[in-house]
């Protein structure tokens, strides 16, 4: 199920968000007109999750800040935010989108070793620390690796989208979904 959802650039909250504690408590402690630290929070919670979020692709550790700096208002990740955050997480993840979560951690750590390497640096013996051609080797592969996680988001983005149509807020088991055409 879409708890938040952005479209042309607006927050959209589900029906049933407002019905879990954890983003109710947000949405009822501004006390403001326009709820507009609700929906900054809210918005927040979705750009640290979703996979869609043009955030993802940010190390956790940073992508908080880049959200506040692109933020109308900043966001104090209080204990009520992590909350959200935590059950946002909880209830729309699947076992596939955390495993991305996991391996965009891994491609963080790569991309943070492409740029420390230095083809200039020797060792004590005088030799090249880092080899050209094990460089080149490397950035081939992650260049696959990237493919190959392009490709598991895409699937997610269709899981989440179909997942997202069931009335009721139903959950389809795997004989139940349907198939694609083969022009998609």
């Amino acid at each position: 199920m879409k708890l938040l959802d952005f479209d042309g650039g607006k927050l959209n909250v589900s029906e049933y968000a407002l019905t879990i504690e954890a983003f109710k408590v947000l949405y009822d402690r501004d006390k403001s007109k326009g709820k507009d630290v609700a929906i900054a929070e809210l918005s927040y919670v979705y750009f640290m999750c979703d996979i869609k979020s043009p955030y993802f692709g940010y190390e956790e550790a940073i992508r908080g800040i880049k959200i506040n700096d692109s933020l109308y208002k900043k966001v104090k990740e209080d204990e009520l935010v992590k909350a959200a955050i935590v059950k946002y997480n909880e209830l729309s993840k699947s076992v596939e989108a955390r495993a991305l979560d996991s391996v965009m951690v891994g491609v963080n750590k790569m991309l943070a070793y492409f740029e420390s390497v230095d083809l200039t640096l020797m060792n004590k013996n005088g030799t090249p620390v880092y080899s050209s051609m094990q460089l080149q080797s490397n950035i081939k592969n992650f260049g696959g690796m990237l493919k190959e996680i392009k490709k598991l988001r895409e699937e997610i983005e269709k899981d989440s989208e179909i997942q997202g149509r069931i009335r009721g807020g139903g959950v389809l088991s795997s004989r139940e979904k349907p198939k694609m055409k083969k022009s998609e």
